[in-house]
């Protein structure tokens, strides 16, 4: 995938809060920019997801005015924050602008060509962002208030039988390349006969929790007793 590829994407929202490139800009102790004052660098994101914890899935670039000098891979650990330079001049003026807001010492990073392929760029842990992003916007297969089959594990532990069982969606993240949906089961398949039997069953109870993706959505709930 190639840089300039990126730029030409929509994001899914822009600020100007700096403190995203903290580890880009490398200050001595602790960085901090008024971002009231900061009429010149924006941050674009294409991607922007809570993991757990200490991970996540940040992608973006950063832009002086209407011109685009890197972009950035951050997954929330330390190993894995990665600045990419495609436009060494402008990343200078940027630079010299974020110092002449905080006055901290920045380091130079290397410059790479927009217009070549960079080998493992957008990728976090395993998962591509262009998985779960569409240049050309997103549409999910499914909104909130359908219905859906999902498959689901039964219980907890290794290799769980999985079974179907009909779901409420409750949120849709387009974005968001583990769980796309949010929802609230509510019906389980009988034991006995292999209908369904309809339950108020709140998040997280049962076997199903309050998050899934495309891949375990079976299709849509078609009303079968």
């Amino acid at each position: 995938m190639k840089p300039n590829e990126v730029y030409s994407w929509t994001p899914i929202k822009e600020t100007k809060e700096t403190w995203n490139i903290d580890f880009v800009l490398e200050a001595k102790g602790i960085y901090w920019v008024d971002e009231e004052k900061n009429e010149h660098v924006t941050i674009k994101f294409y991607a922007d997801h809570p993991v757990d914890f200490d991970r996540c899935f940040k992608f973006f670039s950063v832009w002086f005015d209407d011109k685009p000098f890197m972009l950035c891979e951050v997954a929330g650990r330390p190993d894995h924050q990665e600045a990419l330079v495609t436009n060494w001049k402008t990343y200078d003026k940027a630079i010299a602008y974020i110092k002449s807001l905080s006055n901290e010492d920045c380091e130079r990073r290397e410059t790479i060509d927009p217009d070549e392929d960079c080998e493992g760029l957008g990728e976090f842990y395993g998962t591509h962002v262009s998985a779960f992003y569409n240049s050309d916007g997103v549409d999910p297969k499914y909104k909130v208030g359908d219905i859906v089959i999902v498959r689901v594990p039964k219980s907890l532990g290794y290799k769980p039988k999985m079974i179907e069982t009909p779901v409420h969606i409750t949120r849709v993240e387009p974005y968001n390349p583990c769980w796309t949906y949010h929802g609230i089961q509510i019906a389980r398949k009988c034991a006995d006969n292999g209908s369904f039997r309809w339950v108020d069953c709140p998040v997280g109870e049962g076997s199903i929790g309050a998050q899934f993706n495309d891949e375990e959505v079976v299709g849509p709930y078609k009303g079968e007793d």
